[in-house]
């Protein structure tokens, strides 16, 4: 059976939507290990484009993404 890229979402927001805290932020610490300076860039960019710069300085303070 092949899933839409829809219905995978939807399985994912169920699943984030069941970890504490604690775990969201040890899943997002591991994947911020894996990825390349490039892909850290394009999410901060993201965070830079769509968020608020209050919670950017934020995330940036409780070390959820670094300033690039």
């Amino acid at each position: 059976m092949t899933m839409t890229r829809l219905q995978l979402n939807e399985i994912l927001d169920g699943v984030v939507n069941q970890l504490s805290k604690d775990e969201k932020l040890e899943i997002i610490s591991k994947l911020l290990d894996v990825m390349t300076i490039k892909q850290k860039k394009e999410i901060f960019n993201y965070f830079q484009k769509n968020f608020p710069t209050d919670t950017r300085i934020s995330l940036e303070e409780n070390g959820i993404v670094e300033s690039i």
